[in-house]
């Protein structure tokens, strides 16, 4: 369905861009716990042998699992925020031809007629 010009004139694509938002703190914290943990083995200079290996093994493991999950987090912010720059550059653009026609002297209220109803 498509908007009127009215329903146009009120839409919000910066709400689309505030959701991205809480992706990408999420991202980051993900990113700040993982480097985290992964400085807590590398500072444990007292830990050697088999068991400070497998920790060593397993953060490693865990980190990569957790850059997995983070780009998929930032691929989900890319997406709203590639939307409401498309919508706002497309909301912007119908406006501005609406604005002219009105300036132009284009009646407000006069409705025109679909030609594929014509016949």
């Amino acid at each position: 369905m498509r908007p009127t010009i009215s329903q146009l004139r009120t839409w919000d694509t910066a709400s689309l861009a505030a959701a991205s938002k809480a992706n990408s703190t999420n991202a980051d914290s993900l990113d700040e716990a993982i480097d985290s943990a992964m400085r807590a083995i590398d500072s444990a200079t007292s830990w050697f042998g088999k068991t400070h290996d497998a920790a060593d093994q397993r953060i490693t493991q865990e980190q990569d699992h957790a850059r997995e999950v983070r780009n998929v987090l930032l691929q989900i912010v890319d997406e709203p925020d590639d939307a409401a720059r498309d919508l706002g550059f497309a909301k912007d653009h119908v406006l501005g031809e609406v604005d002219g026609a009105l300036a132009d002297g284009f009646p407000q209220r006069r409705r025109i007629r679909d030609a594929s109803r014509r016949g």
